[in-house]
């Protein structure tokens, strides 16, 4: 149990024994496995709700895990001297945690807004995974698009201007958020600029400069708080010089 900031209770929810139950919940694991395959690895994941504030490792315990987000972003946060700082986020059908059983990591990871998460300790999914090669398949898979996220991570963090890295987080985070969002052409952030610019090794007030400055060129348009429209895709994508991706299933 925590206090959150009104002083009220609060406590991680157990949603079910297993892990997706219901076709539209799937996680990024399951989504890819049918019949006994999907069996097993529902038999030894749990699905929770975690609340806004709330650290995965409420749930998980002790013990190395592997995790993948239903529903909702997480942020990784670094321990640092001063606090800590935000290094990552996760999208739905994004894994986290450990597939080998090695030493747990000292990042610490937080729902940013209210999530669904399937927990399975990763001796648990090991086992699975050696008695089910579709299921190692697809924990190969997700570790390879992990890799491929990471490389694109850092284009964005390579870009030279203040500018050109906002444009081009946008242009990512559109892309990790493309299954996820009904309206492709606007983007749920749920992160404070502040957040964004310690992403991007930016102060607050450069973070919102150049936001207002992509609005006032008519690349951008905020219409809500947290809330970005992609008014013109083309000229954002050649601020950033990081390309929109395809959407699912299209030529490329």
């Amino acid at each position: 149990m925590l206090s959150d900031e009104c002083g009220e209770q609060r406590a991680v929810l157990a949603i079910d024994r297993g892990c997706c139950d219901l076709q539209s919940m799937r996680c990024g694991l399951c989504a890819g496995l049918a019949g006994e395959d999907l069996h097993a690895v529902r038999a030894v994941g749990r699905r929770y709700a975690l609340r806004r504030g709330q650290a995965v490792a409420e749930v998980t315990g002790a013990g190395t895990y592997c995790a993948n987000l239903t529903t909702g972003i997480l942020q990784v946060l670094r321990p640092e001297v001063d606090g800590s700082r935000t290094i990552g986020l996760v999208f739905p059908g994004e894994i986290i945690g450990d597939l080998n059983g090695g030493r747990p990591s000292d990042d610490a990871i937080v729902a940013i807004t209210d999530a669904e998460i399937c927990i399975y300790q990763s001796v648990d999914l090991e086992r699975v995974a050696d008695r089910h090669p579709s299921v190692r398949r697809a924990l190969l898979g997700s570790a390879f698009e992990a890799l491929s996220q990471a490389r694109r991570w850092m284009l964005v963090l390579s870009r030279p201007s203040a500018r050109e890295r906002v444009a081009a987080f946008l242009v990512e985070m559109a892309g990790r958020l493309r299954g996820v969002n009904a309206d492709q052409n606007t983007l749920e952030l749920g992160l404070s600029r502040g957040r964004i610019g310690d992403l991007l090794g930016l102060s607050l007030e450069t973070t919102s400069r150049q936001m207002q400055a992509l609005a006032r060129a008519g690349l951008i348009a905020f219409p809500q708080r947290r809330q970005v429209r992609f008014v013109n895709r083309g000229g954002l994508e050649k601020v950033a010089g990081l390309a929109f991706r395809p959407p699912t299933g299209a030529a490329v």
